[in-house]
């Protein structure tokens, strides 16, 4: 029994811990500087005003399910203002076919002004009457 006890604690000790990160925190950099800081936004956030700062990254997830036809839009706006970095589906490893994922859409505070980010669930090619979701929110880019 001893054994067992000592390579539990082990295995205790040398398992990396995760912090877990809430929607809508700032993860910032270790010096604990804003610099770096990122704001993560999910569908609880839907209607809100977010402001951000010059420079500052924006991570939108949304659950999705594209092999039912149903995706969310590329976000239309002033991307002077606010510029999509990248557009990905997460799928996890052991999805089962028809299931779905996150899509994660990473945006970038480039300048001063404000910009309404807005999107839909939708099957493109059926048209506006295929909408089952949207998502919109204000986003404020300040100094």
């Amino acid at each position: 029994m001893l054994p067992i006890l000592i390579l539990s604690a082990y295995l205790v000790s040398c398992t990396p811990q995760i912090p877990a990160i809430a929607p809508n925190s700032n993860i910032t950099s270790p010096s604990g500087s804003s610099t770096m800081s990122e704001v993560i936004l999910s569908k609880v956030d839907n209607s809100k005003t977010i402001t951000l700062r010059r420079g500052q990254m924006l991570i939108l997830r949304l659950d999705e399910n594209p092999t039912t036809g149903y995706r969310w839009s590329s976000p239309i706006m002033d991307e002077q203002v606010l510029q999509v970095k990248s557009d990905d589906l997460n799928l996890p490893s052991n999805t089962a076919i028809g299931g779905g994922g996150q899509r994660i859409f990473t945006f970038q505070a480039n300048n001063l002004g404000q910009v309404k980010l807005q999107l839909k669930n939708w099957r493109e090619w059926t048209g506006e009457q295929s909408i089952v979701d949207k998502f919109e929110v204000t986003i404020q880019v300040v100094e």
